[in-house]
């Protein structure tokens, strides 16, 4: 199995940052410039606690979320408006 990091995030500019390696941290460090997987929320305090939630979540839900959604783990920058 590939060896990959998740990384949840709550922000189109977070997504832009881990993209385009535009800021020193977590992303760039560990290269995750890969947008698999996101959902849309109409509140900010409600994507924030699914982050939350989802961080905490095993590793093999995470790759089940994503999956379902993206069964080829197509680069999903682009999708977003």
């Amino acid at each position: 199995m590939a060896h990959f990091t998740l990384a949840p995030q709550v922000t189109c500019a977070a997504a832009f940052t881990s993209q385009n390696n535009v800021i020193d941290g977590f992303t760039k460090q560990y290269r995750v410039h890969r947008l698999v997987w996101f959902e849309s929320h109409c509140e900010v305090h409600a994507a924030i606690r699914r982050e939350k939630c989802i961080k905490n979540w095993p590793r093999a839900w995470k790759l089940y979320l994503i999956e379902a959604m993206n069964p080829y783990w197509d680069d999903l920058f682009d999708t977003l408006q």
